[in-house]
């Protein structure tokens, strides 16, 4: 079920960063669908196939019903705010990533990839898209918004009412996907409660967080990369180089930062095993070379575009970029878990299943290239490199912690071992599941102040259909930076922003400070939020609405008289 949350993704990205290369997903979509179609019609006709995957669900049902059912319930207690809060989009922390994402999306359905950059200071949103796209692209890898856009253009909707949701689905196949990483068996499955293990996966913080943060990229790529790792535990070598090619061509595409790492995890554990006393060290290296290449041959644009997204990175990290914020040690309580996971599984080694060694190689490969790699970013002071190690391994570390404590419970052992391993467990189910609960409850109490609302869609439009009106002024909000783009985003009307209160236009600003034509003074009208809390600065209205002045619930258009 791990490899085909993984594969299932994988091959998406792999198509909708392909076709918009060429053309716009717009225009692609339908065709898209319809060769999915045939695709699903063609796997699922031979019979044989069929049977071995009910055979397959029968004997991991209690695994499967307990991790779809914890992963489905965490992804609607994130969504809240759109479910039971009002919003069609929202962040959840302070990050505001989640516009670049929805914006790329955007220009995907209706440009491709290198289409005309088609932004002007009336209408600047794809200002930042240019960042992803064309020759100059300095992060070219918009496989995960792809997949929004093909989404968005199927069901007709703006990529900002999907964005969410999409965002719910990574972050479960994610998690399903750690279940590759471990190896399924009903003796382990019968002393090892699935639910405690969905539990301890879904409602670990440091996976939900990557949902609640807006790393919409590194979520929806999280699955393959952690089946590219869990690959050392495929026995078949032709599957595992088509697997592995695969995964690596979809890394490529979505988010190739992440393919250094598992890559260094495959590596070591043949390394590991090798010490071991295996005798396939070669083959098994070379079987790695070849899913490169195979993966390279398959997406060359991607392969190519990975080494610009590498400059860029490293450039990133040389520039101690002071803007960038981040803990250096967000990753470290996962990582000591597993590592404690994993010490009892080794000290029960004679005792545990014989076909384990390479599971053994496995967690400790992942587990010691954690650390090489915080090591790193410590000596070099990069505190936010850090920061994204946690997201880029969180999957890795749960694989191991889930792995290594389900077979360390299925060793053959005193009951006092046994006991202890329980109840650590349950220790450690319950204080993850009270961290993310509060978690969660601090990002609904962010969505509120930071979300897109049918208000705000009425005041875009109602902006749009009063073209007549030489500019509006972006008036003061509790949100300047996520409010001032997410206007911009639903109106092409003309705004005009007052720098001086710092970046109000978001990720917009620095195009915008070059450019802006309007005149801060000179502008009569105003849109702003209505009755804000905290709000120093209001309009007074004249005129009778809707021609003069208008409300829209939380927000409100009108000519401003006088500024106290």
């Amino acid at each position: 079920m791990g490899f085909a949350a993984a594969i299932g993704m994988g091959i998406i990205l792999i198509a909708c960063r392909a076709v918009q290369m060429w053309l716009p997903i717009g225009i692609a979509a339908p065709w898209m669908a319809v060769g999915t179609g045939f695709a699903l019609t063609a796997l699922w006709a031979p019979a044989k196939i069929r049977r071995n995957i009910w055979r397959l669900l029968c004997a991991q049902r209690r695994a499967v019903a307990a991790f779809l059912g914890t992963g489905m319930m965490i992804v609607v207690l994130i969504n809240v705010p759109i479910l039971a809060g009002g919003a069609l989009q929202f962040e959840g922390s302070r990050n505001a990533d989640s516009f670049t994402f929805t914006s790329n999306a955007r220009y995907m359905i209706g440009h491709a990839f290198f289409g005309e950059p088609d932004f002007s200071p009336d209408d600047p949103v794809y200002s930042i898209s240019r960042s992803y796209f064309g020759a100059e692209a300095t992060q070219p890898r918009p496989a995960a918004e792809g997949y929004l856009a093909w989404l968005s253009a199927l069901s007709g909707k703006d990529p900002l009412y999907l964005y969410n949701a999409v965002q719910g689905a990574g972050l479960l196949l994610a998690g399903l996907s750690v279940l590759a990483m471990v190896r399924h068996r009903r003796r382990n499955e019968a002393k090892a409660s699935p639910w405690a293990m969905a539990i301890m996966v879904f409602a670990c913080p440091a996976l939900a967080y990557v949902a609640i943060n807006s790393n919409f990229a590194n979520n929806l790529n999280l699955a393959p990369a952690t089946a590219y790792v869990a690959l050392v535990l495929v026995r078949n070598t032709r599957v595992r180089m088509v697997l592995g090619a695969l995964f690596v061509a979809s890394l490529l595409g979505g988010y190739p930062e992440l393919l250094v790492f598992v890559m260094a995890c495959r590596v070591l554990a043949i390394v590991i095993e090798m010490l071991a006393g295996a005798t396939d060290f070669v083959r098994k290296i070379g079987t790695i070379g070849m899913e490169l290449l195979l993966g390279c041959l398959v997406v060359p644009w991607a392969a190519k575009a990975a080494f610009v997204v590498y400059a860029t990175t490293l450039g990133i990290g040389g520039s101690h970029d002071g803007s960038l914020h981040g803990d250096i040690a967000e990753g470290v309580p996962l990582f000591a878990l597993a590592l404690v996971a994993f010490a009892l599984c080794l000290r029960h080694r004679r005792r545990i299943h014989t076909s384990l060694p390479d599971a053994r190689a496995l967690y400790a490969a992942v587990l010691i290239v954690f650390a090489a790699a915080q090591v790193a970013m410590l000596i070099k002071g990069f505190d936010y490199g850090g920061f994204r190690l946690a997201g880029y391994f969180v999957t890795l570390h749960l694989g191991v912690l889930v792995g290594s404590a389900t077979h360390a419970l299925a060793a053959e052992t005193s009951a006092c071992f046994y006991r202890m391993v329980r109840c650590g467990l349950v220790v450690v189910v319950a204080v993850v599941t009270l961290k993310t609960g509060l978690m969660i409850e601090k990002s609904w109490r962010v969505a509120k102040q930071r979300h897109v609302s049918a208000d705000l869609i009425a005041l875009g439009k109602w902006l749009d259909q009063n073209d007549d009106v030489d500019s509006f002024l972006i008036g003061p909000t509790p949100q300047p930076f996520y409010y001032g783009m997410w206007i911009r985003y639903l109106t092409s009307a003309p705004l005009v922003y007052d720098f001086s209160r710092g970046d109000v236009a978001g990720y917009l600003s620095p195009y915008l400070k070059l450019v802006q034509r309007g005149d801060i003074g000179s502008t009569g009208w105003i849109a702003a939020p209505d009755g804000e809390p905290g709000n120093a600065v209001r309009c007074h209205l004249t005129g009778v609405p809707p021609t003069v002045s208008r409300n829209f619930g939380r927000w409100y258009a009108g000519r401003c008289i006088s500024k106290l």
